[in-house]
């Protein structure tokens, strides 16, 4: 891996595992990730520039939030400069989770909504995403942000 990333400044990373399956698992997602930050240290790369998620927790029991925080650890303790980006609920063109709930929309007279659908949401577009880690690539400064559209959404009718 190394070998590959010589003469790169910057490592875009949007590795993971959105659902364990087969080998593929949220532990084996960090330690493919710690092998990768390894492999950028060793290949001399300035900076990571890294996609999370918002509220990751290491005490989380949930292994996509635990993981998420335990590459960012490793991230922000390896040495190397660093931005971490955390979008919440990513939109686009050929985005998953939105098409899908869009999809069972169209199809079924109901759709079901935990707790009391109060609960906020901050939808950001792929493409602003993308143009905060670009942008955190010119910083030399070690970051962390947040990265949230511009309105507040309920999933409440």
């Amino acid at each position: 891996m190394a070998e590959n990333l010589s003469g790169a400044t910057t490592l875009y990373n949007t590795y993971w595992v959105r659902f364990p399956r087969g080998g593929a698992t949220h532990d084996t997602a960090v330690e493919n990730t710690n092998a990768l930050v390894n492999a950028t240290k060793q290949a001399g790369v300035q900076k990571i520039a890294h996609i999370s998620i918002t509220n990751p927790s290491a005490d989380s029991t949930l292994g996509y939030f635990r993981g998420k925080a335990l590459v960012e650890e490793a991230i922000a303790g390896s040495g190397l400069a660093y931005s971490i980006i955390r979008p919440t609920l990513v939109f686009g063109a050929e985005d998953v989770l939105i098409n899908n709930i869009a999809w069972f929309l169209r199809k079924f007279p109901f759709f079901s909504i935990p707790g009391d659908g109060e609960y906020l949401v901050q939808p950001v577009h792929v493409e602003d995403v993308a143009e905060a880690a670009v942008n955190s690539a010119g910083s030399s400064e070690n970051t962390i942000q947040d990265c949230v559209g511009p309105e507040t959404y309920t999933y409440a009718i």
